[in-house]
């Protein structure tokens, strides 16, 4: 009667939102808009670790080399001739083993075979990853996120919250978390389709304790099983079940009344572990043994969690690039307001455990990626708790959140933006790098981040030549070195050529500083690369100091001649340098 009243009382839009999918079909329309017009669409979100989760289909559907068990890398090197190039297979004993779980290839499979449809073999008979498996896996995380929100929006039902705030939460979790990269970039890592697993199970589950219904049960049963094949870690989330039981006497009736049926306590244990085997089966076929490590050189090390710095760092913590979720604490501080401390003490107890666990792995830091990526599929447990804030607050209170908690959506998609175009720093960021490049989107400062840096022990000048002071007026352009490589002389060793000056490096200067090697012979670019000039900085932007930048090239051939020139584009301002210095370098040991 509560929940009829409810929607009695609201609007047209409301009760839209509240009885179909089609609030979910809105944000999945906007999400496609952002995407496309303002993240832009990725031409390849199979990739990295996304090709590992990819590759377990085309290994078992196309090119016949998930068979693994009978042959060794040194019995049968043409079996392996493939898998043999790729980053994600790691040897265990004499063979080589995918090191990614099976679930993501499993929730993928249907998209993957439509794909096929499209896609012809290469001469070779092997399947590439080309673009209509590219599209395929980009339709597949847009499907899975549409399921994780249907499934949030049951899940949110069962709490009494209204439509609207349900909507608001929904819109909150795609735009202003990681969810926006992991669903379009990388569409291929795991997390898409954990979050949608783990929204689906934590209804299933509620919807267990609410109406102490069988059926609920069993299919809590089979996504545990799905989740446990998807990531290895993911099937911590049980420990959430004493919160979405609601009470100590809820958690306890519940589990009594399935041990109480020892029949439906065994078929879901049996279908648990019959989506489980999948898994194993796939691990047998490559290595002959059903039980396996794949992460061979990585682990966890639980005396030394980097609970700190997975939170708060500016490499990658939580809620340095996800802030919006420090707002759910809000919710629990009303939890514990209101006296509700059981409620209270089951979140902050899951809270603290998921932390501890995924804060010990060996890198922390999860290599290179936006953010925190391996709590993507966790983010439900926390707008559990924001939907309950926002649902309870005055309006006014209300109204004040909300701003604050939709700042973060356009912070989010900028970031995300900046983390696809080589502004933000995959994996080496830092305080005075955070705010270096924060807000910022202009071209010049693409690749800043990025700078290589060469030490002195590994490389030495064998070169330097001064080239003076340069003044070049807005709009020019003016060649500032031009240097000849001749046979038989030694510049012919170089590898990298310094170019260092003392300029005031102004961010608003979007100048170029190019450096161009012709090939003499047909007088074809060798080289060619032109960044912005505040690439060069070492110390400040907005002050003057001396710089220098790296380019690195492949290796001249030493029968030819080249011909070097670095060039000065200047943009909206004048380009003054002071003292330029070309150094060519090469390795010591050559």
């Amino acid at each position: 009667m509560k929940k009829q009243i409810l929607l009695k009382n609201t609007s047209w839009f409301e009760k839209s939102i509240g009885r179909s999918v089609y609030g979910e079909l809105l944000i999945l329309f906007a999400f496609v808009v952002v995407i496309t017009f303002v993240v832009k669409t990725p031409s390849t979100p199979i990739r990295a670790d996304g090709i590992g989760y990819f590759d377990y289909l085309p290994s078992l559907f196309e090119d016949n080399d998930l068979v693994r068990k009978d042959h060794s890398h040194a019995e049968n090197p043409e079996l392996y001739e493939r898998i043999s190039k790729m980053g994600m297979y790691v040897d265990y004993k004499e063979f080589r083993v995918n090191k990614y779980h099976c679930g993501t290839a499993v929730l993928i499979s249907p998209f993957y075979f439509a794909a096929r449809l499209f896609t012809e073999t290469n001469e070779s008979g092997n399947y590439e990853i080309e673009k209509p498996f590219q599209i395929a896996i980009y339709i597949a995380a847009l499907f899975y996120l549409f399921l994780s929100l249907v499934f949030l929006r049951k899940l949110l039902r069962l709490y009494d919250i209204s439509p609207i705030n349900i909507f608001i939460t929904q819109l909150l979790l795609v735009f202003a978390t990681s969810v926006i990269h992991y669903a379009a970039y990388e569409a291929s890592f795991s997390h898409i389709y954990s979050l949608f697993a783990i929204s689906a199970f934590l209804f299933t589950a509620k919807a267990y304790f609410t109406f102490n219904r069988e059926s609920y049960f069993l299919w809590s049963c089979l996504l545990l099983g799905l989740i446990a094949i998807l990531r290895p870690v993911n099937p911590i989330i049980i420990f959430f079940l004493p919160f979405l039981a609601g009470s100590f006497s809820g958690f306890k009736n519940g589990a009594l009344q399935i041990f109480r049926k020892p029949l439906v306590l065994i078929t879901g244990i049996i279908i648990a572990l019959a989506v489980v085997s999948t898994q194993l089966i796939l691990w047998y076929l490559q290595t002959g043994e059903f039980v396996i490590y794949s992460y061979q050189n990585e682990g966890f090390n639980f005396l030394s969690p980097q609970m700190s710095d997975i939170l708060f760092s500016y490499r990658k913590g939580l809620f340095v690039y996800t802030p919006v979720l420090l707002l759910s604490f809000l919710g629990l501080i009303r939890l514990l307001k209101h006296g509700n401390y059981y409620l209270a003490g089951t979140w902050v107890l899951f809270f603290l455990m998921i932390t501890y666990l995924l804060s010990s792995w060996n890198p922390w830091y999860y290599g290179a990626s936006y953010g925190m990526r391996v709590y993507v599929e966790f983010y439900p447990v926390f707008f559990i708790l924001f939907a309950l804030l926002i649902e309870n607050l005055r309006i006014s209170y209300k109204a004040l959140i909300l701003v604050i908690a939709f700042a973060c959506v356009p912070l989010n998609i900028l970031q995300t933006n900046q983390y696809k175009r080589f502004i933000l720093h995959w994996h080496e960021m830092g305080k005075s790098s955070y705010w270096r490049v924060f807000l910022r989107t202009s071209r010049v400062y693409e690749g800043l981040l990025w700078k290589t840096r060469f030490s002195p022990d590994n490389y030495i000048s064998i070169k330097r030549m001064e080239a003076g002071d340069f003044n070049v007026e807005p709009k020019g352009s003016e060649i500032i070195f031009r240097h000849q490589i001749n046979f038989g002389k030694r510049e012919c060793k170089t590898s990298i050529i310094k170019v260092s000056f003392g300029n005031d490096f102004k961010p608003g200067n979007k100048s170029l500083i190019a450096l161009e090697i012709i090939d003499l012979t047909d007088s074809l670019s060798h080289f060619f690369y032109n960044p912005s000039l505040i690439r060069f900085y070492e110390e400040e932007l907005n002050t003057f100091h001396r710089g220098l930048f790296n380019y690195s090239f492949s290796a001249l051939d030493c029968s030819k001649e080249y011909e070097i020139t670095v060039k000065v584009y200047a943009r909206n301002k004048a380009v003054n340098l002071k003292g330029v210095t070309i150094d060519f370098m090469a390795s010591r040991w050559e």
